[in-house]
């Protein structure tokens, strides 16, 4: 099942783990580790406390929201697919930015400046 609503971009930026997870989530509908798990693991060989730490890893970059429940005692995480890849893909461009920023200073700058000015030149 091809997830349509992030594109192939997005899902190359993820690891393949986590790739499998975004494919297997419907939108509009609530999964915990455990159902994911289920879901995964006919797919590939993943440990279920896996699965949680990569659940985790989508929430913070903003693929899916997480609600959390009390249920007989303990805490337990819902999640649901989020469908603002914009948000995601601005995420990824501006971490790499800032990685060039960091490791190359004012010659990332200039070449970005050059390269925006000589673009809007050509058109």
């Amino acid at each position: 099942m091809k997830s349509k609503i992030l594109s192939k971009e997005v899902l190359r930026a993820l690891s393949p783990y986590e790739t499998t997870i975004i494919k297997v989530m419907k939108p509009n509908q609530n999964y915990d580790t455990k159902k994911i798990y289920k879901l995964i693991i006919k797919k590939r060989k993943i440990a279920k406390s896996s699965v949680s730490i990569l659940l985790d890893r989508l929430y913070q970059k903003g693929l899916v929201t997480r609600d959390i429940e009390n249920y007989r005692g303990k805490i337990k995480f819902e999640y649901k697919l989020n469908m603002n890849k914009e948000a995601y893909e601005r995420k990824i461009v501006d971490s790499a930015v800032n990685l060039f920023i960091q490791k190359f200073g004012n010659k990332a700058i200039n070449y970005f400046n050059e390269s925006l000015k000589n673009r809007s030149k050509k058109k």
